[in-house]
């Protein structure tokens, strides 16, 4: 559902300014049956600026990210309390990382992009939903541009990135061994993900050429931990698809992030 911006604070700090969202979810933890009230913030971080454990620090729960303590002097006066918010996201222009598991990552990707003139770190005030995201590591969606090939090479269910082009707008962003989570559009249509049938690499790789032409498409990669990766290959031999079975070990030379310009 489309949220609903509540304040806009135009107090700024050196660090932030705030935007505060409150909408209607069915699909949070809530035990009530109307679902409740989440409220996202989103800390625009100021063009630069460092954000460490210091400003703001969080811990792992549950396969979340939580905050546990902030620096209040960082923050506008306004700013909501931040205790035991969970992270939701990161944005930057063309690009939102979700799902990240891991502390030292996060501030990492905080840092990769410190020459971004917009970052957004959104919290939420209740643990993001999501199935199966135990062994998710990050996600990336990666808006994705109109009348251009997509340049990348997949194989196998769930699809899996094989080889990428230096033509595609993914080269030195996405790299060979992520997996493909989802496809996901502006106009309505329904998502491209694991539910639809024939969700393999040769069906992704149709699926992005066939709607070359529209915009607002977005395409969602998932780093997985290695029990994640065993588990998707044992899927993948377990189910019958037009792909080749052929595998290969999974690239872990760094974050395919910090080669973005």
């Amino acid at each position: 559902q489309k949220s609903k911006i509540k304040n806009i604070n135009k107090r700024q700090s050196p660090a932030v300014f705030i935007l505060q969202h409150r909408y209607n979810s069915e699909n949070s933890n809530s035990n009530s049956t109307m679902g409740s009230i989440v409220q996202l913030t989103e800390l625009a971080l100021g063009l630069g600026q460092q954000v460490t454990p210091t400003e703001i620090e969080f811990k792992l729960t549950a396969g979340r990210l939580q905050v546990i303590r902030y620096d209040e002097k960082f923050f506008p006066p306004s700013t909501p309390n931040l205790v035991d918010s969970y992270f939701s996201s990161l944005k930057i222009p063309g690009l939102e990382l979700s799902h990240i598991s891991n502390p030292t990552r996060l501030y990492e990707f905080l840092q990769v992009f410190v020459a971004q003139k917009e970052r957004r770190l959104v919290l939420s005030s209740q643990m993001p939903a999501g199935e199966d995201i135990i062994f998710v590591e990050c996600m990336y969606k990666y808006d994705l541009p109109t009348h251009t090939p997509i340049g990348i090479e997949l194989e196998g269910f769930p699809p899996r990135i094989q080889d990428i082009s230096p033509t595609s707008p993914l080269y030195q962003k996405a790299y060979k061994g992520q997996f493909v989570h989802a496809i996901t559009f502006l106009d309505g249509r329904p998502e491209f993900n694991k539910k639809t049938p024939g969700f393999t690499g040769f069906r992704v790789k149709q699926e992005l050429e066939e709607t070359m032409h529209l915009e607002g498409r977005s395409i969602v990669l998932k780093d997985l931990s290695s029990e994640g990766v065993n588990a998707a290959v044992t899927t993948k031999h377990s189910k019958r698809n037009d792909d080749s079975d052929e595998m290969f070990d999974l690239n872990n030379g760094g974050c395919p992030c910090c080669v973005i310009s």
